[in-house]
């Protein structure tokens, strides 16, 4: 039973840091000029990348994970 609640709150973790880098890209390249497509495309490569491998975000953010 713990194990699934471990997975549940990993999943949101997941899900929230994917999230709000995305907007901290989306805010970051809006402010340096970058176009609208450019900045949307960015969004969704990361979008995109990072919820098909969450692996990605589990590494970088490690400490988040405790085991």
């Amino acid at each position: 039973m713990s194990d699934k609640k471990s997975q549940i709150i990993d999943t949101i973790l997941d899900f929230g840091l994917i999230i709000g880098i995305s907007f901290a890209i989306f805010f970051g390249l809006t402010l340096l000029g970058a176009p609208l497509w450019l900045a949307l495309i960015c969004v969704a490569l990361w979008g995109a990348y990072t919820g098909y491998r969450p692996k990605f975000i589990r590494k970088i953010f490690s400490f988040l994970y405790p085991r």
